[in-house]
């Protein structure tokens, strides 16, 4: 998915994702312009990103890759598989509580 299909998804403009997110301007004025590609984008980015649009880092990874098949092969997702093992301890911890954390949503919280 292109990054102007994205803020179509999410009705979020350039200006308002950077206002939430912290992200530079011109940051995402090159993923809209195509001259920096979405899946170069550090996970900070993705995860300010995420954040802003009120998404999990999961969906936007989704949003993003799922598309153009590029997480399609399974030689690609053992790619991303083996990169994530490739982490520390703490570094997988955080990644995923991050992610979790992302992805929460008060509303469906059992525990009322």
């Amino acid at each position: 998915m292109e990054f102007r299909d994205i803020l179509n998804k999410y009705s979020c403009s350039s200006a308002e994702l950077a206002r939430r997110s912290g992200i530079s301007t011109s940051t995402l004025s090159a993923f809209y312009q195509g001259t920096s590609k979405l899946s170069n984008m550090r996970l900070g980015t993705f995860l300010a990103m995420a954040r802003a649009l009120g998404v999990s880092l999961e969906t936007l990874v989704d949003d993003i890759y799922e598309d153009d098949g590029c997480l399609g092969s399974d030689s690609e997702k053992m790619s991303l598989l083996i990169d994530f093992g490739r982490l520390n301890e703490k570094g997988r911890t955080t990644l995923l509580a991050v992610s979790r954390a992302l992805a929460y949503d008060p509303s469906t919280n059992s525990d009322k």
